[in-house]
């Protein structure tokens, strides 16, 4: 079956979900089909179907489209809809929202704003995207900031995410380089089981 055909069922899915009274049910498929789709264009006709068939969206639905408009190379077009649909319509913006927004606004390259986002995350309990958490620990470097960003590795990795094995290899080299030996040791073993090699590694 084609992809349209797929996306047509998961459509009707949607209404006759919402008809039966389950909504969150109507609202996770609407989530996924979200998650599936290979354009902006796809992405927001399948929100705006949900929306006219009586399914309002919920934050994991509003922070699947974030993200895809996000990734789709439409960071501004993502803060519109999160200040307009989400803030403006009085959805308390949960931990799926924020690690979507936390991209958007590195995007934007708004990083203080990006990292409140990803610290109000992490406080939460959430396991945030390790993408995300990895372009925020890249610009940390970029800045020098080595002690900052693994601070932030070491929370990353407490709730059970992670760092893009590039960025692990940069913040300790830049630890190194700079003098924070403690630091640093304490990263070999992540970077251990990441490469599945033994010391030394080839960094």
């Amino acid at each position: 079956a084609s992809s349209s055909d797929h996306r047509s069922r998961c459509l009707s899915m949607i209404v006759k979900l919402g008809r039966r009274g389950l909504a969150d049910s109507a609202r996770e498929v609407t989530r996924r089909v979200i998650d599936g789709c290979s354009s902006i264009s796809e992405a927001t006709l399948v929100a705006d179907f949900a929306v006219n068939n009586g399914i309002e969206l919920d934050s994991r639905c509003c922070g699947a489209l974030i993200r895809k408009l996000t990734e789709m190379g439409q960071p501004g077009l993502a803060e519109t809809f999160y200040n307009q649909r989400v803030i403006g319509n009085g959805i308390v913006p949960d931990s799926s929202v924020l690690d979507s927004m936390v991209l958007c606004l590195v995007k934007l390259r708004r990083f203080d704003e990006a990292r409140a986002h990803l610290d109000r995350v992490l406080a939460s309990g959430y396991v945030p995207s390790k993408k995300d958490c990895s372009l925020v620990v890249d610009e940390l470097c970029n800045q020098d900031q080595f002690l900052e960003a693994f601070l932030y590795f070491e929370q990353v990795k407490a709730r059970g995410s992670g760092l893009w094995l590039r960025c692990c290899k940069r913040l300790f080299k830049g630890l190194c380089s700079h003098g924070h030996l403690d630091e640093a040791i304490g990263m070999l073993d992540t970077l251990c089981e990441m490469t599945r090699m033994p010391l030394p590694i080839n960094l």
